[in-house]
């Protein structure tokens, strides 16, 4: 059976990991999958890392990116890759996102919350 369904890649911090491998459990009850392998690889050189993030995000059709303030943080990376490649990406944050980059991502495609975004994308 051919698979018809999204590839998502879900940008964010390494911390929200386990909440993250919740919201790929929703998707895949919708028949899509999450190419993020970060959630569950146990890879642990840097660079063997980066190279297979940069594939998945090449990969995927569709972005979820969660934002944080935080320094240092790789999704910052990711979601720059994701624009470069016009991957559709949504934001989900409770903050309002400022900067040029972020300007580039309609409104309608930025949330509050995962439940706001599975709501008016899934009909949930």
């Amino acid at each position: 059976m051919k698979f018809s369904g999204i590839l998502f890649y879900i940008a964010g911090l390494y911390e929200r990991k386990n909440e993250f491998l919740v919201y790929k459990k929703e998707l895949e009850e919708f028949n899509h999958q999450v190419v993020s392998q970060w959630l569950w690889s146990e890879d642990t050189l840097p660079r063997v890392i980066a190279r297979r993030d940069i594939d998945d995000i090449a990969r995927c059709n569709w972005m979820i990116y969660f934002p944080t303030a935080e320094k240092g943080s790789g999704h910052k990376i990711e979601y720059g890759i994701a624009l470069a490649l016009n991957k559709k990406i949504s934001i989900i944050s409770v903050e309002k996102q400022t900067g040029i980059f972020y300007s580039l991502i309609p409104l309608s495609q930025q949330y509050s919350t995962w439940l706001n975004f599975m709501t008016r994308n899934f009909k949930i």
